[in-house]
């Protein structure tokens, strides 16, 4: 059985290979034959050429990646993972403030000068016009690639809005923002350990204000969308205010006397 299936294995090989009254020569059927060591040589020679090249002829069958494929697209997310290191580094700073740091007026003035350098920069980078225009290129280039881009798809329809959402936002108002953040979570342990809400309530009407200032810039001119639910899309993207009085009308109905 094993002489036969050599001998059929090897006529296999000679029909890929040149060199086929060589491997029939060896694929005897005399189970008491003995190949020569040329012969032998040869046909291993043979073998290996022949699997080299159907493998090398075989189609590719790894799904062609979409970031190997787009220059636009490697590019943009790197700019993006730079976004996102600043943002981390800002985290940083924040759970600092919120966890080790004291509350000292100079302390806070301090932290709240650096939450808005860092702001500024990170909104100087999320607004770079280098990534409204790979934004564009990466969306044309998956328009025509064959693989699976859900996911990219997807990155590149938040990357835009986000993108869009920060354009609208002035970095001076972004700095300023970071700035009362800061200043607001100092002002709010103050009132809290106190238990006196008149220390923290000029500090909380600024951020209500702050918020609506925000929120303006990125609603723009188009005023058919409540000031509301633009500030809502923040915390819930695409939820608008009428959908959250649906919610919590008939709670806020049962619970207040």
């Amino acid at each position: 059985i094993m002489n036969i299936n050599r001998a059929a294995l090897l006529g296999v090989i000679s029909l890929l290979s040149p060199r086929s009254s060589i491997a029939l020569a060896f694929a005897r059927t005399n189970p008491t034959a003995r190949a020569t060591p040329a012969v032998s040589k040869v046909c291993r020679e043979m073998s290996s050429t022949a699997v080299e090249d159907t493998m090398a002829a075989a189609p590719e069958t790894t799904p062609e990646n979409f970031e190997d494929t787009s220059s636009a697209y490697r590019d943009l997310i790197s700019k993006l993972r730079t976004v996102t290191q600043l943002q981390r580094a800002s985290a940083v700073l924040s759970y600092d403030q919120h966890v080790f740091m004291g509350n000292s007026e100079r302390t806070v003035a301090s932290r709240g000068a650096q939450m808005s350098a860092l702001a500024g920069l990170i909104h100087e980078k999320s607004t770079d016009k280098a990534i409204g225009e790979l934004i564009e290129t990466a969306s044309a280039d998956l328009a025509s690639f064959d693989g699976a881009t859900s996911d990219e798809a997807r990155i590149l329809e938040i990357t835009k809005r986000d993108y869009e959402k920060n354009e609208r936002i002035p970095s001076e108002l972004a700095g300023r923002k970071a700035a009362l953040s800061s200043k607001a979570n100092a002002q709010w342990a103050k009132a809290r350990a106190a238990s006196d809400y008149s220390l923290f309530q000029d500090t909380l009407k600024e951020c209500f204000d702050m918020a609506a200032e925000v929120a303006t810039a990125v609603r723009g001119e188009n005023t058919d969308v409540p000031l509301y639910t633009q500030m809502l899309d923040e915390f819930e993207t695409g939820m608008p205010a009428s959908r959250i009085n649906e919610l919590f009308g008939p709670i806020q109905e049962a619970l207040v006397p």
